[in-house]
């Protein structure tokens, strides 16, 4: 299992979409996800056959990184969601994301995650708050 370091750095140098981080992500956080990217699922018309779903794609979908912030953190939340350009040029690779997920009520806790999308900007601020409560590996 990748450790939350390295897939911090993963994220942190990403650019876009990545399937293959998308499937370190699920398998660090518990998913049983097959190395070709699928999730082995209960087929309720065939059991003994169970059907394969595609791992989610938590670098592409904002909500499939949501989804994971509010399944591993329930007690956090988002606060902030921002898009920023540096400079005066509006050009997409200047473009910056940013997240910052608070915990508790008046989110006195916070972690804060930028990235080339939101997605990427989400994730980084999930496994920065993980490591903030101690977890590494």
């Amino acid at each position: 299992m990748t450790s939350l370091p390295t897939i911090l750095e993963r994220l942190e140098a990403a650019q876009g979409a990545d399937n293959d981080l998308d499937i370190e992500i699920a398998k660090h956080f518990g998913l049983s996800v097959r190395d070709d990217g699928w999730i082995e699922a209960e087929n309720p018309m065939e059991p003994d056959y169970p059907g394969l779903l595609p791992a989610p794609m938590f670098t592409a979908s904002i909500d499939a990184a949501l989804a994971l912030v509010e399944r591993e953190l329930p007690e956090w939340q988002c606060i902030y969601l921002a898009s920023e350009w540096q400079g005066l040029s509006t050009s997409k690779r200047d473009e910056e994301f940013r997240c910052t997920l608070g915990r508790g009520v008046h989110s006195y806790v916070v972690a804060e995650g930028k990235g080339a999308s939101l997605p990427l900007a989400i994730l980084t601020a999930l496994i920065k708050a993980k490591i903030s409560e101690g977890e590494t590996v």
